[in-house]
């Protein structure tokens, strides 16, 4: 039985946030002072700190992951596909093709993304628009990356309407 995978999609504000609530957590967890009591046969129970170093050292072997979570398998590639009026995805739509392309950036309109990609000739840029918002965070992440878009023509206007992620 293999175990259930999930996709947590945040704006940069949300992933931001996390990640300074997260150092901030850390930071606390090396610097905190560790309180340790004792208690023996005819004694009082007393209370000790023990210096941050100490507890650093031993606060990094219980929060260090096990071996075998770093050789946890890596997220595999898909092709994700925009969706009909119904919501479905419909793979390989009517005159799509594939391009192999490196993305330049992204930038969101009112109703569609601006996906923007260095030219397969060398020289300037190429740009398609993408109106499927469930499409736009595989997009956005891809930005500066090696990608695999699915692109229609329409007219003179080029879409976006597949992205491999």
């Amino acid at each position: 039985m293999s175990e259930p995978t999930y996709t947590l999609t945040l704006t940069e504000s949300e992933r931001t946030a996390m990640a300074k609530v997260f150092g901030a957590l850390v930071t606390k967890l090396i610097n905190a002072p560790i309180f340790v009591e004792s208690s023996g046969p005819g004694s009082h129970p007393t209370a000790q700190t023990v210096p941050p170093t100490d507890g650093a050292s031993v606060a990094r072997a219980l929060l260090s992951p096990p071996a075998a979570a770093s050789a946890a398998s890596p997220i595999e590639q898909r092709d994700r596909w925009a969706r009909d009026r119904k919501g479905n995805e419909v793979a390989n739509p009517e005159g799509c093709y594939p391009a192999d392309v490196h993305v330049w950036k992204t930038a969101q309109k009112e109703k569609y993304l601006r996906v923007t990609w260095q030219s397969t000739t060398g020289e300037g840029y190429a740009d398609a628009n993408c109106f499927d918002q469930q499409l736009w965070p595989w997009l956005i992440a891809s930005a500066g990356k090696q990608t695999r878009l699915y692109l229609v023509a329409k007219g003179k206007y080029l879409n976006v309407v597949g992205v491999r992620a």
